[in-house]
């Protein structure tokens, strides 16, 4: 998943969270989401967001001595 990905399904996050709020319905991937899931709307953000700020840190190589 790229930068731009994961900033687009944040911003789709967002407009789910608003529409939401605001009483509506939201279809996403033919999940339907209202405003019983606000929770659910509001985590799957939330690790977009997590994942967005470690997008491009370097992995670290672990190593394993016996």
């Amino acid at each position: 998943m790229t930068k731009a990905d994961l900033e687009t399904l944040i911003a789709a996050y967002i407009d789910a969270e608003t529409k939401i709020l605001k009483g509506q319905t939201v279809v996403h991937n033919g999940k339907t989401i209202s405003r019983a899931n606000l929770e659910e709307v509001i985590a799957g953000r939330e690790a977009l967001e997590l994942k967005l700020s470690r997008f491009g840190m370097k992995q670290h190589a672990t190593a394993s001595f016996r």
